[in-house]
């Protein structure tokens, strides 16, 4: 009989958390389709030169490093310093973010790996690898899925690095060839 018991009370055990697994599974696949929805938003803030858009993605304290170093502290700063480079030097450019990894590091946070373009409105999406490698960390907050962090890093790639880091320290280094991409 103990035998009996043992047997039903792992097949209940199994089947609830089988259960729960389906529950997490199906929230997890939501927060992951809400995360991307965030840079949909900034490419459509970008593209239609929406700093108020482009800063409602961040939490009010969110932190943005621009890929020259500028550090960027609060929601509002961030979508007031992105509303000048659009009224001046990245005025009619388009921004494209691929996400390219994203791993939860627990349920209310998650860091995503992103690719980035910038050209100009109407132009195609160049062939070329990423000039940004955007790393971004996400939070679940009361207001759903904002970025708390933000850090743009430009891609200077085989024309500083070669083909790997080893040739990186074999050069000594790099030194960009053109001016950085966008922010």
């Amino acid at each position: 009989m103990k035998t009996m018991t043992n047997m039903l009370a792992a097949a209940f055990l199994v089947t609830t958390s089988a259960m729960a697994v389906d529950r997490d599974a199906s929230k997890r696949d939501a927060d992951t389709y809400e995360i991307s929805a965030i840079f949909e938003s900034l490419e459509t803030a970008w593209a239609n030169a929406d700093g108020a858009a482009w800063g409602a993605q961040f939490t009010e304290d969110a932190n943005f490093t621009t890929w020259f170093g500028y550090r960027l502290s609060g929601a509002d700063m961030i979508a007031e310093g992105h509303q000048q480079i659009w009224d001046g030097f990245y005025a009619g450019s388009v921004f494209d973010l691929d996400v390219e990894s994203l791993r939860f590091i627990d349920a209310d946070v998650a860091l995503v790996g992103l690719n980035g373009w910038v050209y100009s409105a109407g132009e195609v999406r160049p062939e070329a690898p990423p000039e940004a490698h955007p790393l971004a960390i996400i939070r679940h907050t009361d207001d759903g899925w904002k970025i708390e962090a933000f850090q743009n890093t430009p891609h200077f790639g085989a024309q500083c690095f070669g083909n790997s880091m080893k040739d990186a320290v074999a050069r000594g280094g790099c030194v960009p060839p053109g001016p950085p991409p966008a922010p």
